[in-house]
């Protein structure tokens, strides 16, 4: 009977510990299996086809899947644009599935819209979720200077715990 318990025991902690390792790995590959950013294909607000080659080579990448109507968004643009300044070497983009219209309103709103290291980009095609398998928004992915995903999270996230995945 000891032998028994022993063994159910040994066996629940190797399926949690395998389970609890499995949803960390997956929860920071969300791209392909390497964690590069894939070959995507989004939209500026003008309408304009916009493609990972379009960034810049010498800066990180920080994508922020979005809703206009999301205050947890709303949270992370005001952070980002009072903090702008201290992200010298990094790329946003914004994107988001809802029309250009709510797009550009969001982005005026938040006193992002002409700044050059902010995209507003739309997922007319609706590709996000080809690309990532995100749940909720705001969903932030950091990208290092060579497009390797460094994290992925669900939720917002601090000018100093940003600074430090992209540092």
């Amino acid at each position: 009977m000891k032998l028994l318990f022993q063994t159910a025991f040994l066996i629940s902690i190797f399926l949690f510990t395998g389970n609890e390792a499995f949803s960390q790995k997956k929860k920071l590959s969300y791209c392909d299996s390497a964690g590069i950013m894939p070959v995507f294909k989004f939209y500026s607000t003008s309408g304009a086809l916009f493609i990972p080659d379009s960034l810049s080579k010498n800066n990180s990448t920080i994508l922020i899947y979005f809703k206009t109507d999301c205050p947890y968004c709303a949270k992370e643009a005001d952070m980002i644009s009072e903090n702008i300044n201290s992200f010298p070497s990094v790329d946003f983009i914004f994107l988001s599935r809802e029309d250009t219209t709510s797009i550009k309103s969001f982005a005026l709103l938040h006193k992002l819209e002409n700044n050059k290291k902010v995209k507003f980009l739309q997922d007319k095609e609706k590709l996000y979720y080809r690309y990532y398998t995100a749940r909720y928004t705001p969903s932030i992915h950091i990208y290092d200077k060579n497009k390797k995903l460094e994290l992925f999270v669900e939720n917002i996230l601090n000018k100093d715990e940003l600074i430090k995945y992209i540092q």
